[in-house]
């Protein structure tokens, strides 16, 4: 799906104001807030991402650079591959929620992890 608002506020936009509520307005402006995001709200967060994995309407793609080197949600696109969210967990030391998956299915070109630094590369 395309966004031509990616550069907003997603908690701005009309869909989220008139689906979620209040409290979880303002549950995700606190997550978004290094300083004021805490365990409870990753716990929140993952059980809101379980549910929408549990219905199985979480999937990621992966997208190919383009010529500027940059990954961006273009409708004419094509996913090099889908992936199917099958797990939801709280990782505290990194403050965040992490999803765990499948491949689904993958296009031509192949995927690589040329170009893509690891944590132990950015110690250096």
């Amino acid at each position: 799906m395309h966004n031509d608002d990616a550069e907003t506020d997603a908690l701005e936009a009309t869909q989220v104001k008139k689906h979620l509520s209040p409290e979880l307005l303002a549950l995700l402006r606190k997550a978004q807030d290094e300083e004021t995001a805490d365990a409870s709200t990753l716990e929140i967060v993952a059980a809101i991402a379980r549910a929408f994995t549990d219905s199985g309407l979480l999937e990621f793609v992966y997208l190919p650079e383009d010529e500027d080197d940059e990954r961006h949600a273009d409708p004419d696109d094509e996913p090099v591959a889908w992936f199917a969210v099958e797990q939801v967990e709280v990782d505290a030391e990194r403050g965040s929620v992490i999803l765990f998956g499948d491949v689904t299915h993958v296009l031509n070109p192949p995927i690589t992890l040329e170009g893509i630094e690891d944590d132990e590369d950015e110690d250096r």
